[in-house]
């Protein structure tokens, strides 16, 4: 999709679950309900900002680290569990809703 759709889509959707890119900042601009799943940088750097916004955040002792080749197999996104991904959907959720 181009950006302009991208956005367009993105603001008619209730809730919006990604990593840290392009479309989760998109997300956050528009006001549309955001949870930033955060890898190897730091959310209060790069993670969603605004009203309407969560992320969830591992830290490990390599952590930050702005990695593209990480010596752990990416344990700090990969810790991030469907659980707490929907206990923060369901909180977001019912302060939004």
């Amino acid at each position: 999709l181009s950006l302009i759709k991208t956005k367009e889509l993105i603001e008619k959707s209730s809730l919006f679950i990604g990593n840290d890119s392009g479309p989760m900042h998109i997300a956050a601009f528009v006001g549309t309900p955001t949870i930033g799943l955060m890898g190897p940088n730091l959310p209060e750097i790069s993670g969603p900002v605004g009203e309407n916004t969560a992320y969830i955040y591992k830290s490990f002792n390599c952590s930050p680290c702005n990695q593209r080749i990480c010596h752990y197999n990416y344990r700090c996104i990969k810790s991030i569990t469907v659980d707490e991904v929907f206990q923060k959907a369901t909180e977001l959720w019912e302060k939004n809703y």
